[in-house]
């Protein structure tokens, strides 16, 4: 199995079923109470999003996720709740990931049925780059990066419903990024590496949104003056350039479509629109 991020045949019905079970599963080892210090960033937000959703361009629904991206609030830190929160995670059966090598992924853990949950924050000042590791205990790190304390300050709750690891039925309240801002954290993550998923993800999002592009594109505006917005509003504008360029064939390449001038075309026309609505608010400053 690819898990890559490459290729949309890793994903399917079954894995998505685990995510979701996982998720539920963690919601309830936090509590209410810490789960209100984070927010799902990654992967699942779509799912969550468009459950129901008909995306405006034939790629049909959202693939899923093969992993659980958890942003973890500051307050964490700033309270030192953070010895409980490896506690309940512990009691619930989650256990830091193991490389190869037999080290210890501290910003990874896992689910007792293998699914990955990737914890990460915000800098912690006075870093403002991100994109290093912090220590939270001997046994919980989160991966920085930048945009984060957006995600978390501006989360909705979407209620998920489903079957947790020990087979309850079970609903709980998620908070999730919204739309505009996972469209941001997306462009970020493609500044930063290099997995087709991730085009793909914020395509899907630009094409299924009831606010359409342009609409995802002003609503991003408003935050305007963060340095991680400008820094994504760069990346969309130089990868979303042409039918031939990185988005397009990327979003191509993961559904198996390579070559498809009518797909890469629609990725092309829905980046541009949301740069569009983007600029409507926020207009390209000339120099001198």
């Amino acid at each position: 199995m690819d898990v890559t991020g490459n290729s949309a045949k890793a994903y399917t019905p079954q894995t998505i079923a685990r995510v979701k079970s996982t998720c539920l599963t963690l919601a309830q080892a936090l509590g209410d109470d810490l789960l209100a210090e984070t927010v799902i960033v990654g992967g699942l937000v779509p799912t969550l999003l468009y459950e129901s959703a008909t995306p405006m361009t034939d790629v049909g629904a959202h693939v899923g996720t093969l992993d659980v991206d958890l942003a973890l609030d500051l307050v964490i830190l700033e309270t030192e709740r953070y010895e409980d929160m490896a506690e309940r995670l512990d009691r619930a059966e989650f256990a830091p990931d193991e490389k190869a090598s037999g080290v210890k992924t501290r910003q990874r853990w896992r689910s007792p049925d293998g699914v990955s949950i990737d914890f990460l924050m915000p800098p912690v000042p006075p870093d403002e780059a991100g994109k290093r590791i912090q220590s939270i205990t001997p046994d919980l790190a989160a991966s920085t990066m930048r945009g984060l304390d957006l995600a978390l300050a501006h989360a909705i709750r979407i209620p998920l419903a489903g079957t947790d690891l020990k087979g309850r039925n079970v609903t709980r309240e998620i908070p999730v990024c919204p739309a505009h801002l996972f469209v941001m954290l997306k462009a970020l993550a493609m500044r930063h590496r290099d997995k087709h998923k991730d085009a793909y993800d914020l395509y899907f999002v630009l094409a299924t949104d009831d606010r359409k592009p342009e609409g995802l594109g002003a609503a991003l505006a408003a935050f305007a003056t963060h340095s991680a917005v400008a820094e994504a509003i760069a990346t969309i504008e130089r990868d979303f350039d042409s039918v031939d360029g990185r988005a397009a064939v990327d979003v191509c390449t993961f559904l198996g479509r390579p070559g498809d001038d009518a797909l890469a075309g629609d990725v092309l026309a829905f980046g541009r629109a949301f740069l569009a609505g983007y600029r409507s608010v926020v207009p390209v400053t000339m120099p001198g």
